[in-house]
């Protein structure tokens, strides 16, 4: 389906111009689709394909299409990410942000920066530059902080920081990190349990890899409880991590600490 729409767009492309603006979301909704089905190579080609027509459009008309470029551009860089060309993606990644730092004087534009930000600091961490990437992940929870009414986000970026301050061995601002993040994904599991209940699951599940002893077999009973929840209401999507942690737990409960 999403093919045909790509070749759709194309067709009209060719007698009116007007309709690249359709073809950029077909190539980006494609190469989001071939990403998730492991078609890397497909997907980083569409995603290629869908920069240089935005390229085109921002440099005919900048302050009408200069936000959709700094989106394809993310879009890129998560797609060359995925297909194993981390420096790459960096690359990409901070041309996206420099443009997006320019559209957030409007603040209609910060929450985009902020999630761009994550990515690339997340990107950073894949290529082994860990300060630049608690730097840019500083920086994206410093932004979204100001914007309550996304503490999703904040949540999520939170624990991708406290997961690399850990790799950079700064346990004390870790726990911090990590507990603020684990405090807002329980708010929100709160208000919408099916919704946000995988992301605290997961959150759990990495906070228990960095305690021993009892406090780890806490976070693990609690989370073993959440991911039987999750696989309750999607086994194929939730089975597989339900039963890794119920195996570990086992482990633990029968092995010792």
């Amino acid at each position: 389906m999403l093919a045909r729409a790509v070749t759709l767009s194309r067709d009209l492309v060719s007698t009116d111009p007007r309709a690249r603006l359709d073809l950029v979301v077909a190539l980006n909704n494609l190469s989001t689709a071939l990403r998730v089905l492991g078609r890397f190579p497909e997907a980083v080609d569409r995603a290629v394909e869908a920069v240089a027509l935005v390229r085109e459009l921002a440099a005919a008309d900048p302050a009408e299409h200069r936000p959709r470029l700094a989106l394809a551009l993310a879009n890129l860089g998560v797609q060359l990410g995925s297909a194993s060309r981390p420096g790459e993606a960096v690359t990409t990644l901070r041309e996206a942000v420099a443009l997006q730092r320019e559209l957030a004087a409007d603040p209609r534009h910060r929450v985009d920066l902020g999630k761009l930000l994550d990515s690339l600091g997340m990107a950073l961490s894949e290529v082994g530059d860990l300060p630049a990437a608690v730097a840019r992940l500083r920086e994206s929870a410093q932004l979204l902080r100001g914007l309550d009414h996304r503490p999703d986000l904040l949540a999520g970026v939170l624990h991708n920081l406290g997961t690399r301050l850990f790799t950079a061995g700064q346990h004390d601002e870790t726990r911090v990190v990590t507990e603020e993040s684990i405090a807002l994904q329980r708010e929100l599991t709160a208000r919408d349990r099916g919704l946000h209940r995988p992301a605290l699951a997961d959150f759990l599940g990495n906070h228990r890899l960095m305690l021993d002893g009892e406090a780890a077999l806490a976070v693990l009973r609690e989370e073993v409880a959440l991911r039987a929840e999750c696989a309750e209401a999607d086994p194929l999507v939730h089975g597989p991590a339900h039963r890794r942690a119920v195996a570990e737990l086992a482990a633990r409960e029968n092995g010792g600490l």
